[in-house]
């Protein structure tokens, strides 16, 4: 996957959960979405 390519993934995602995923907080949140999706797998 191109570079641009995830960096318009990652602001994308920021503009729709107004969570920026670069940043601690944001790696926080989603990590701990992901655990807790995969818990529920």
């Amino acid at each position: 996957m191109h570079a641009n390519t995830v960096d318009n993934r990652l602001e994308r995602i920021a503009e729709l959960t107004a969570v920026h995923p670069r940043s601690t907080r944001g790696i926080q949140l989603f990590g701990a979405a992901l655990a807790v999706r995969r818990s529920l797998s």
